[in-house]
């Protein structure tokens, strides 16, 4: 569950800026900041924990990876709500600290998405 889900929750969310990563060999979108931080909240609103993700450059003519990323696994005796919160909040705190100390790029943040806890 990731690629398509992404695309689905986002397209519902209005959210439809996003960009293919399949000319680096990734199947998978990213977004702009402010679509993340959206899709972040719709994903926490879906019960959808957020696993992990990537961050890529946008260039003028291309995209490139960063090397950049986050995870979230889930502890062992964690509640399912528990861990969708937990999950969206460490994304959307890397994300905004991303965007703060690299702020002359143009990040793109890609998902890597859990399946629905309801």
């Amino acid at each position: 569950m990731n690629k398509d889900t992404i695309i689905k929750i986002a397209t519902e969310a209005n959210i439809s800026k996003c960009f293919s990563l399949e000319e680096i060999g990734i199947n998978n979108f990213a977004f702009l900041y402010q679509q993340a931080i959206l899709l972040v909240d719709v994903l926490r609103q879906s019960n959808v924990p957020i696993l992990g993700g990537d961050v890529y450059l946008r260039l003028e003519s291309s995209i490139e990876i960063s090397y950049d990323n986050w995870y979230c696994d889930k502890k062992e005796d964690e509640r399912d709500s528990v861990f969708v919160n937990r999950s969206c909040d460490v994304a959307e705190t890397f994300i905004k600290e991303y965007k703060r100390k690299n702020a002359i790029k143009e990040p793109l943040f890609a998902f890597v998405i859990g399946e629905n806890t309801i």
